[in-house]
């Protein structure tokens, strides 16, 4: 008998209840103004979680943001988490989003509005059993994986840390794939010792 445990784990939150969007709110995703970016294209606004439109799609959102930092991550509930951009993604049929991160957040999420058969690739800088040599793996898991599959569930939402890279592979579907994508930053008084204090406001 043997007892593994990982540490130190980036920890990605999916929900298991969908969102119901309003025929309200996907009158409006499907009219919203875009830009062109690469691959991608994104809404002209990148705060529509503000709109009057998606008042219960943010408090949706704000909930689960509020489960994992304070529920799963035990965060001091005085440390408040806040949406400070968001925005709507349309990915073409036969278009992609090259792998990136978030700059200038702490916790990212996205909402999939339609499905299609091209999954969230999350990609490990890091998941390797020993950080100095790369060995080969007859089979992955959590402790040797580089990559991490989400499925494009419509109204399921993600929660994952900024700093964890990402990607979409092509979209091989027929219809325009569709997801909402925002950032967080954080205010209150992050960090108090005897040494040092940090607070932001």
């Amino acid at each position: 008998m043997y007892k593994a445990t990982p540490v130190f784990p980036k920890i990605i939150y999916e929900t298991d209840t969908p969102y119901e969007f309003s025929e309200e709110e996907t009158t409006f995703l499907k009219t919203a103004d875009m830009h062109k970016k690469l691959n991608l294209g994104c809404s002209d606004d990148t705060h529509v979680l503000e709109l009057k439109v998606f008042k219960n799609l943010k408090k949706f959102i704000t909930s689960h943001i509020k489960t994992y930092v304070y529920d799963v991550l035990s965060i001091d509930p005085s440390i408040e988490f806040y949406i400070t951009e968001s925005w709507v993604n349309y990915m073409p049929v036969n278009g992609h989003h090259h792998q990136h991160k978030h700059p200038n957040s702490i916790l990212s999420g996205v909402l999939f509005i339609n499905g299609d058969n091209s999954p969230l690739t999350l990609i490990s800088e890091e998941t390797k059993p020993f950080s100095t040599l790369r060995l080969n793996a007859f089979k992955n898991n959590l402790y040797n994986t580089e990559t991490f599959l989400i499925d494009n569930t419509p109204g399921m939402l993600v929660l994952f840390p900024s700093d964890l890279s990402h990607a979409v592979d092509v979209n091989g579907g027929n219809d325009i794939r569709c997801s909402l994508s925002f950032n967080t930053f954080v205010k209150g008084d992050l960090f108090d010792t005897q040494t040092s204090r940090l607070t932001l406001s």
